[in-house]
């Protein structure tokens, strides 16, 4: 029980250690950051308990990476979830419908994902124009990859991707 106890702890000093460096950032733009933070804190934890007591290096890693998976999971959606932002924009003053879609998309609209797609280095402007660089391509080819069957991602249109149903 106790080493179960000092995963945790450390599962917890990763999960602060990445709030309080990545505070002002997306997890998506910082994953490779946040990822390193955890596998640093993942393997301290992992030698500590395979050198003092009798646990599998593999079990511990195992349970590190559900944990990180899940944890990354939930922040995606928290961060991204347009419901959770207006609800708790309602939760200070009522709103009419209008001035709601105002205040969202002042908060998050174009010019702010186009800098968080910036930050993360998935597009590069370049003389007015938007292109997505190569680590931009490698998403979208994986996104197409993904995408279900009878779908197509289009990025023809410079910084506009949609995603359609073939023949619609």
């Amino acid at each position: 029980m106790n080493e179960l106890g000092v995963v945790a702890a450390g599962f917890l000093i990763a999960v602060i250690a990445c709030r309080l460096v990545f505070a002002q950032q997306k997890i998506q733009a910082t994953v490779g950051a946040a990822l390193l933070v955890h596998a640093i804190v993942g393997l301290i934890c992992g030698l500590v308990l395979t050198m003092t007591r009798r646990v599998s290096p593999i079990a511990v890693g195992l349970w590190w990476a559900g944990a990180f998976l899940s944890w990354f999971g939930v922040q995606v959606h928290l961060e991204s979830s347009i419901l959770l932002w207006m609800i708790q924009a309602l939760r200070r003053q009522p709103l009419s419908e209008h001035e709601l879609l105002t205040r969202y998309a002042a908060y998050y609209g174009e010019a702010e994902r186009l800098e968080q797609l910036d930050h993360a280095r998935l597009i590069e402007r370049q003389g007015g124009e938007i292109r997505l660089t190569r680590r931009g391509r490698r998403i979208l080819a994986l996104a197409t990859h993904l995408a279900p069957r009878g779908w197509r991602i289009d990025s023809r249109g410079g910084s506009d991707l949609r995603c359609q149903e073939v023949g619609s």
